[in-house]
């Protein structure tokens, strides 16, 4: 956040602080609630001074993501597979023989 949303950020707090205050709520709930009320619209000012728009799902390329996705998930399936196979595998070394072999 820059400097200016952090303006925002304090004036929204005292703002709030001082309301909630003076409604007569608990000090520290009232310090908290403006605490929330000047984060959020910190952040909401943030968003709305933004001077490029991510781009939409639409300009990405669908069809690529998709794809992409997917051999991601094999591959992690695969490591899954490799992880358990060497889990099941230690598991049988530390037991030992088991008693059908005996």
């Amino acid at each position: 956040m820059g400097n200016d949303n952090f303006g925002v950020g304090l004036k929204l707090w005292l703002i709030f602080f001082l309301l909630f205050y003076l409604l007569q709520y608990d000090f520290t709930l009232s310090f908290f609630l403006g605490v929330v009320a000047g984060l959020s619209g910190a952040y909401l000012h943030s968003l709305w001074s933004m001077n490029a728009m991510p781009p939409s799902p639409s300009e990405t390329g669908r069809d690529e993501r998709k794809r992409f996705n997917l051999r991601q998930r094999l591959e992690a399936a695969e490591q899954l597979s490799a992880v358990r196979s060497l889990w099941g595998w230690s598991n049988n070394r530390r037991k030992g023989r088991s008693m059908k072999s005996r």
